[in-house]
């Protein structure tokens, strides 16, 4: 029972530290986080659709699409994460943060996101998107590593990111996001 407990306290954490990379460094600068919330942030500048309801919505429908291939011990967690990123993302919308440069929003928003989904996975859960998918994807590629999995996945949604926002500058700077967020989950 304090094992779960644990669990579930170092999940809401990870979700919590990722929702402050995600709102506080990269969103307002338009940096492509890669995965579900790459595309939540370009569906925010787009169309002001809120980062919680995209991540939301898309983390429900991958979420129902992989739920058999999940063993029942981790089912819980994986929902826990997809719920408490997209709330914190909803908690944080009102908090102003000072607009840092390009490079201080890439690097300290990557760090944060890959601080925060490396302590989900490390519990055996995700915060939806592309880590969600990486667990699908691991569980038919043993071999694979999850965070070189993450990497492709995010790589794909920030290349579509930087042609919709038609901005070769912020797709560079997303990748040296991804980059940060893959060395400090793979580092944890």
């Amino acid at each position: 029972m304090k094992k779960k407990i644990f669990d579930f306290l170092v999940i809401t954490l990870g979700s919590w530290i990722m929702a402050v990379g995600i709102r506080f460094f990269l969103s307002p600068r338009k940096i492509s986080t890669g995965g579900v919330s790459g595309i939540a942030v370009v569906l925010l500048h787009l169309f002001r659709v809120p980062l919680s309801v995209t991540t939301l919505t898309l983390n429900l429908i991958l979420f129902a699409a992989g739920f058999r291939m999940l063993p029942r011990r981790v089912i819980w967690k994986n929902l826990a994460g997809m719920l408490f990123l997209s709330l914190f993302l909803e908690w944080t919308k009102e908090l102003s943060f000072p607009q840092w440069d390009m490079t201080v929003s890439s690097v300290f928003g990557g760090a944060l996101c890959g601080v925060g989904v490396g302590l989900v996975i490390m519990r055996e859960g995700s915060t939806g998107g592309s880590d969600f998918a990486a667990l699908l994807i691991k569980r038919l590629f043993p071999h694979l590593g999850i965070a070189s999995i993450i990497f492709v996945i995010d790589v794909a949604v920030t290349a579509i990111a930087a042609l919709v926002f038609r901005d070769f500058e912020v797709m560079l700077y997303s990748l040296i996001s991804l980059y940060v967020c893959s060395k400090a989950a793979d580092f944890l």
